[in-house]
Order: C-alpha cells, then sequence, then structure tokens
C-alpha cells in the first residue's frame, strides 16, 4: 500500500524525524513516500493517487492539508506531534504512541471527519476547525513565552485565555442556527467542528467530529467569571457554556467583534455584517488506530 507521508518536521514535539518516520511505516508494512510540508512540492502530491495519506505534525499541519484535499476517500491517518493536538484529542487518537494499523486492518478502524466551509461577503474558505467571535478570538492576539514547550506550554495559554476572558466585554449578536435564531450578549461564540480547540480545552464534551453538525458554543455575560476558573483546570468538569447544534449558523452583528478563522485572527472590511459556517461536503475518513500500551497488554494476555 503506498502511502503518502507529509511531516511538519518543526511540530511542538522534537521526538521525531524523518528517518524514524519512513522506518515506522515500513515495518508496518507501507511503501512511504516523504515530503516536509514545509516544501512546495507538498500541494502538488495530494492530487496524486495514494493509498493512504499520513500527516505527522499539529493541528496547524492537518489543516493545512485537509482544507487542500480534493480526493476525500483516501484514507487519513494523524500522528500527533504538535502541542494541542485538539483534532488527535476529540477524535480520540492515542497521543502517547500507537501502533501503525497493518495495510489489511485499515477498513476496520476508520472514523469520519467533517470539514467546514466559510463564507465571509464574497470569500469562501474551507475550514478544519471553526469561526469564532470574541473572547477566545482576542486570544490570538497573545503570545506564551518561547521557553515553554509540551504541558506547560498548554498551561500558560490556558491562564491567558483565563484572564483575556476575566476581563472581556459583552457584544451583541444574532445566530441564525438552521430554521431557529438565538440572541443574546455574549462574551464569546464559536461555532466548532470538533470537542477541543485553543489550549486542548474541551468546549463542546458531547462533539462529534464526523455526525455532519456544527456545535455552536455561546459563553453568555454573567457566566464569565465562572468560565476563566474553569479555563484553568478544565479536566474535571464540563464548560459554563450553552451550546446549541446545527448544519448552518449565520452571525450577524452590528459592532463588528474580534473574529477568528480557524487558528488565525481576522479582519473583515466594515462592509461584511454577517459570516456563515456550514458542514462542508463528503467528511474525511480518518483512521484510528490502538495505543501501544493496549496493544502490549493484549500481547501479554495471548502468553498468559
Amino acid at each position: 500500500m503506498k502511502a503518502l507521508l507529509l511531516h511538519n518536521p518543526t511540530a511542538g514535539r522534537e521526538d521525531h524525524d524523518r528517518i524514524e518516520l519512513i522506518a515506522r511505516f515500513e515495518q508496518a508494512g507501507y511503501e512511504p513516500h516523504y515530503c516536509s510540508t514545509k516544501s512546495d512540492r507538498f500541494p502538488e502530491l495530494l492530487d496524486e493517487p495514494f493509498d493512504l495519506l499520513a500527516v505527522a505534525g499539529g493541528d496547524g499541519t492537518v489543516r493545512k492539508v485537509v482544507t487542500r484535499l480534493t480526493h476525500r476517500a483516501t484514507p487519513l491517518i494523524v500522528l500527533p506531534l504538535g502541542t494541542a493536538n485538539n483534532v488527535a484529542r476529540s477524535l480520540g487518537i492515542p497521543l502517547d504512541g500507537f501502533e501503525l494499523p497493518r495495510p489489511d486492518e485499515i477498513g476496520d478502524c476508520l472514523e469520519r471527519l467533517d470539514l467546514g466551509l466559510g463564507t465571509f461577503g464574497k470569500i469562501t474558505t474551507v475550514l478544519a476547525e471553526g469561526i469564532g467571535m470574541g473572547a477566545l478570538a482576542a486570544t490570538m492576539d497573545e503570545k506564551v513565552g518561547k521557553g515553554e514547550k509540551g504541558e506547560d506550554k498548554i498551561v500558560a495559554a490556558r491562564k491567558i485565555v483565563a484572564r483575556v476572558i476575566s476581563k472581556a466585554k459583552p457584544f451583541k449578536a444574532t445566530l441564525q442556527i438552521d430554521d431557529r435564531t438565538v440572541e443574546g450578549k455574549f462574551l464569546f461564540v464559536e461555532a466548532l467542528l470538533h470537542a477541543f480547540c485553543g489550549p486542548a480545552l474541551r468546549l463542546c464534551p458531547l462533539a462529534d467530529s464526523g455526525d455532519g453538525l456544527l456545535d455552536i458554543v455561546l459563553l453568555e455575560e454573567e457566566r464569565g467569571e465562572e468560565m476563566a476558573a474553569w479555563v484553568t483546570s478544565p479536566e474535571n468538569s464540563d464548560p459554563p457554556v450553552r451550546i446549541e447544534r446545527g448544519k448552518k449558523v449565520v452571525f450577524e452583528w452590528s459592532e463588528k467583534p474580534l473574529l477568528r478563522i480557524d487558528d488565525e485572527r481576522a479582519e473583515l472590511p466594515s462592509s461584511v455584517k454577517s459570516v456563515e459556517m456550514r458542514v462542508h461536503g463528503e467528511p474525511l475518513q480518518v483512521v484510528i488506530p490502538r495505543s501501544e500500551v493496549s496493544g502490549e497488554e493484549e500481547k501479554r494476555q495471548a502468553v498468559g
């Protein structure tokens, strides 16, 4: 089975290199074709007929690849080498190492992964994560110290999010979610494809990355302090937010709020008074491998 291995050599974790990745795929029974995502060649390789597409990197690398895909039927496997790894977390992909399935096992471990389509005036773009307005978009202007890595970087980023939320001012927004209207004052509004976003925050505990629906997360103005406290220790409870679901959402506003598109801050012309997001096209087919820990446990049980 021919596998296109797309690798970000500067992703958050440093325990990986080109030679090791190639060897790992060869040992599992694949014919890997390696290309760095820093190379100008990688977009054209996405149009070639490979049997498996492997993306080794963080969320930015995943977004860079999947939003360019034209062949959505080709199975995709994500090797999470970044810091937050929100897509991998949302799909249940092990972060601490996993066994690559053999080529004949691929069909037994596939899950769906939706993409989105955003419309901003006359511009449309494919989305891998979502659209956000308000406080979470504002945190994208803040930078974590260069010395922070791994879990320390996540903790530092969460502190920034908590601080920004605690100081955020509410904005008035109207949302058209499928055939219903939601209005109010919010500290942030997020339309998401996955359960996790930002610094590994599980904003949508019940989200399914392949169910064909968006999760629209609303932080109401009176719950700002509660949310700021939750952000610094999100593992023990669900976030104090309101969640709506739908296939399509239109954001409308009178005073333009801060806006993010996937993992980038966006500046729209003053003439644009609304943005739209919907689930886009057929879902991707993502390989969900089992962890190395579970594999070793099965071997021990078989021996015993």
